[in-house]
């Protein structure tokens, strides 16, 4: 695995992380870490035991560990870190040279209780410091781990609402975030507890939707930039273009500094197709601009000196530009593509690691070392992977 992943960082392929906690029938705690390359596939990277607190610097530290284990960089290598989104987590984020990427699927069940559940008064104290990020994170990790555990401990059914709580349940655990907003939106025109409910889920999943990195993705695929929120979007983006070409260009010099870039050509991009008199001129009535631009590119491509050039804003702002006119996306711009598409937004691969575990760690076989359970938890997905690869 070492040597996959060295000669998938040496052709320019870069991975995102997802990272949860797990805590076994002995009570002892454990933090997974999953990386996820291209085309989706997923390497567990283990299940660590976490020998006493968890704040944010000791996650930090067991992930920069486990990444060197397996000759990997965290600020080189990694794109972004998907968590189910605890206090201590977002305080990681924060300090963490990747981007931070919150699970979706947890922010679907925290709208739920958001609406139909009622904190308990005698918590109000609790919850005012678990919710604070300040950086007194990490003295309440061990009492409270994120807001879905505050709502299970200090929240307790709206009286009226408690007989469809089960199948409201079933309801948002089988839709798909865009036709649950839509269904929700559809029933609100005269139910305020549906209002309350479609304003309350909207804001929890925005909160967890990295503008910049959602925004950037959108523009890699479509070549379109826009700060207004589409027919099929519920949320909003406030990024402007100079913001998403600064993005990008902290984004490719973070992991693709040691690769050499493609020059841009110098020319002015303009944003209608030369006239016929142009085209005269140039004894080339029979190209369009687009294939211009194609040949421009390949002009370059071919005649770049062996020297590593530089990425800076302005060529990405010139890429972006050729990206507009062409539709092809630059080898800069392809790399930053197929980096982003690594992302994940739940964290998922974590809970089916932590499945795999608790057959693993019983009842019966609660003694085993956390050396092994390490050993054996990473075997266990190897061969499972590759299994899957031999059929």
């Amino acid at each position: 695995m070492i040597q996959n992943f060295k000669d998938f960082v040496a052709s320019g392929a870069r991975f995102s992380l997802s990272v949860d906690e797990w805590t076994s029938v002995r009570n002892r705690r454990y933090f997974n870490l999953c990386l996820h390359g291209k085309d989706g596939e997923v390497f567990n990277l283990g299940l660590i035991y976490i020998p006493g607190k968890c704040g944010a610097g000791e996650a930090r530290k067991i992930v920069d560990d486990a990444l060197i284990r397996f000759k990997l960089d965290f600020e080189k290598n990694i794109v972004a870190t998907t968590s189910d989104g605890p206090n201590v987590m977002k305080k990681f984020g924060r300090e963490s040279p990747s981007e931070m990427i919150l699970c979706m699927n947890h922010a679907i069940h925290l709208g739920v209780v958001d609406t139909f559940f009622k904190k308990k008064e005698a918590s109000t104290t609790f919850m005012v410091s678990s919710c604070d990020d300040s950086d007194n994170e990490d003295e309440f990790i061990e009492n409270s781990t994120d807001d879905e555990t505050d709502y299970q401990t200090n929240y307790q059914p709206i009286d009226e609402i408690k007989r469809v709580l089960d199948e409201t349940r079933f309801l948002v655990a089988e839709a798909i975030i865009d036709v649950l907003l839509k269904k929700i939106q559809s029933t609100t025109t005269n139910n305020d507890l549906g209002k309350r409910f479609f304003e309350t889920l909207k804001v929890r999943l925005e909160e967890r939707r990295p503008q910049r990195v959602v925004c950037l993705l959108k523009y890699l695929h479509t070549g379109h930039h826009t700060s207004q929120s589409q027919n099929t979007d519920f949320f909003t983006s406030n990024i402007s273009k100079t913001s998403l070409i600064g993005f990008a260009e902290e984004l490719y010099c973070r992991l693709f500094e040691n690769i050499p870039s493609i020059r841009t050509p110098d020319v002015e991009i303009m944003d209608t197709e030369p006239s016929t008199s142009c085209s005269d001129v140039n004894n080339e009535p029979d190209k369009s601009f687009v294939n211009q631009m194609e040949q421009a590119i390949k002009n370059i491509q071919e005649n770049v000196p062996e020297i590593q050039k530089t990425t800076t804003r302005a060529t990405l702002k010139k890429e972006f530009q050729l990206f507009e006119a062409t539709g092809k996306r630059t080898e800069s711009l392809e790399l930053l593509y197929t980096a982003l598409n690594t992302i994940k937004p739940t964290s998922v691969e974590n809970e089916r690691v932590f499945s795999l575990s608790g057959g693993i760690i019983t009842k019966i076989r609660n003694r085993l070392s956390d050396k092994a359970v390490d050993a054996l938890i990473f075997l266990k997905a190897y061969f499972i992977k590759l299994a899957k690869k031999s059929n």
